[in-house]
């Protein structure tokens, strides 16, 4: 099998794109990022691409990697027309542009009966993967030395907040991953002789689930903050009304009503069958 080394990352101006952008670089892959607005005019380099024009050129490379998602978009509607829809369009140029290993960075929020609009529209992408022999990653709740998204928010909380308020019954169970292992994890697959990760996900987590006071309270230590924190658990209700009310205000929020949605209403019955096949394991939350 010809070795994979050229490869294309949609989304690589994100949290998950950038640091697997990194990661990749950084074991010699030769990287050729995607963006909205490309800063050069090398397309060894750097290409131009477009969810909403639903365009890109994939031609010349070995993989393509497709992390891009536009967290912007609101509803469901809106969050299948543009994010999902866009990213199969790039899948279907990319298979026509004779790409013939491709991967979608998907998430643990996505799976059969999942709440969130992020989840469902995630799903649609993961529909078309299984019919069309592409990849299947769902990474957990993601975090890095440098972190944004969900766990920038829980980091700056942990840090300002003396009274935390957590949303739902307090066993809501996240599995964390950090960027490096996830980028292994994509190192395996590109290794990998034959499909994985198609019919049956890939999860990008550490098998043992932790929940959100254990998540802050980890985070509180590696902060080296002492922990005199007031946790209370609340029904998600009374948090999830203010950020909806905020939204439609047009208000920016590092928390969105969506992100909460998907935090409490989580899949209890992850299948880590599929990681055996490249014997992929990730580190403890916390641990050294």
């Amino acid at each position: 099998m010809k070795k994979i080394k050229t490869l294309g990352i949609t989304g690589s101006t994100g949290f998950v794109g950038a640091n697997i952008t990194g990661y990749l670089k950084s074991k010699n892959y030769d990287i050729v990022i995607f963006s909205r607005n490309p800063k050069s005019v090398d397309k060894n380099k750097e290409r131009k691409i477009s969810l909403k024009e639903k365009s890109a050129d994939f031609f010349g490379l070995d993989c393509i990697i497709h992390c891009a998602w536009d967290f912007s978009v609101r509803g469901l509607k809106n969050n299948i027309a543009f994010n999902a829809q866009g990213t199969i369009a790039l899948m279907k140029k990319a298979k026509s542009d004779g790409i013939k290993k491709q991967i979608f960075i998907s998430s643990l929020s996505a799976f059969e009966g999942c709440k969130s609009n992020y989840g469902k529209a995630k799903m649609i992408v993961e529909d078309y993967c299984k019919n069309n022999n592409i990849t299947i990653i769902r990474p957990g709740l993601i975090y890095s030395e440098d972190s944004r998204g969900m766990m920038g928010f829980i980091e700056k909380l942990s840090r300002k907040s003396p009274v935390i308020l957590l949303p739902g019954n307090g066993r809501e169970k996240q599995y964390m991953c950090h960027t490096s292992d996830l980028s292994e994890m994509i190192i395996k697959v590109l290794d990998y002789e034959g499909s994985i990760g198609v019919k049956k996900p890939l999860i990008a987590g550490n098998e043992h689930g932790i929940n959100p006071k254990a998540i802050i309270r980890i985070t509180i230590k590696k902060l080296g903050i002492a922990d005199n924190r007031i946790y209370i658990n609340i029904p998600a209700f009374f948090i999830l009304t203010p950020l909806r009310i905020a939204e439609l205000l047009g208000l920016k929020l590092r928390l969105s009503s969506d992100s909460l949605v998907g935090l409490v209403n989580y899949n209890n019955n992850i299948d880590f069958s599929e990681n055996k096949k490249i014997r992929m394991h990730f580190r403890v939350y916390g641990g050294n």
